[in-house]
């Protein structure tokens, strides 16, 4: 396929095709069942030589390029996404894309003309982390994790706030024990989402409002998953946690294999 070098590119992998990119800007199709090569492409765009990320959802392949349903594919419609880099994913879903990039600027583009819809910005701490946040979308909402430990909850049509939950209250008095940002991707099931921040809490709350149920103390590496009946989460020294769903109850943490209560 070709080199990644200091990309974070990541296959996007469906039922039916595997999505690869390069950063060399080469696109490939890869049929899941035999491993053969559908189709290739070749994006050599200004836009994409220095970050090119992708994201699909069944239909579409975004931001960079997009694919139909056939054996064919197709240039995407070029959108600037911001002045900054783009390294994360794209969240793609009900006909938008919805950019976010480095200095946390988000954009949500239509999906079939590339015309931008709504932009979005808030005003950040002066030192923040630079680790992936994902956005999920929650009914006619994307929610996302800012620093500051704040989950905020965007309309789809305009990118009004719904509302904003608090996470974790940044704590100490240099700017590096007041990090607290919201990291890792927010996990959302039906009327409910999980947030978790670095040097924080791990939250869980009503998507549709806001509200938060429980928290607990907890510093994460990465964003929380969400069981049938536990909350698992990952902390900055690579232990794993279960917490109950109902009221966030500890179940244990692994390490080494081996679990400690």
């Amino acid at each position: 396929m070709g080199s990644g070098r200091n990309f974070v590119l990541q296959p996007a992998v469906l039922e039916n095709a595997i999505y690869v990119a390069a950063a060399n800007g080469g696109v490939v199709r890869i049929a899941p069942d035999t491993g053969k090569t559908v189709w290739r492409t070749d994006l050599d765009h200004e836009h994409f030589r220095r970050r090119r990320q992708r994201r699909a959802d069944g239909r579409s392949c975004n931001a960079a390029w997009r694919s139909d349903r056939t054996r064919t594919r197709r240039q995407a419609t070029v959108a600037r996404a911001g002045s900054s880099d783009v390294a994360e994913r794209p969240l793609v879903g009900k006909g938008l894309v919805i950019v976010r990039s480095t200095d946390h600027r988000v954009a949500a583009f239509e999906a079939d003309t590339g015309k931008r819809r709504w932009f979005f910005q808030r005003q950040q701490p002066p030192l923040t982390l630079r680790a992936s946040t994902e956005m999920s979308f929650a009914g006619d909402n994307v929610l996302i994790g800012f620093p500051g430990g704040k989950l905020t909850a965007l309309a789809l049509s305009n990118g009004a706030t719904r509302w904003e939950a608090t996470v974790s209250e940044p704590k100490g008095t240099t700017e590096v024990e007041r990090l607290a940002d919201v990291v890792g991707p927010v996990a959302v099931s039906g009327r409910e989402v999980c947030a978790a921040s670095f040097q924080g809490r791990l939250a869980c709350g009503d998507a549709t409002n806001g509200t938060l149920r429980w928290a607990r103390e907890f510093s994460a590496a990465s964003g929380p998953a969400l069981g049938a009946r536990l909350v698992f989460a990952v902390d900055a020294k690579s232990h794993i946690y279960a917490f109950g769903r109902e009221g966030g109850a500890n179940h244990g943490v692994t390490t080494r294999c081996r679990t400690v209560r």
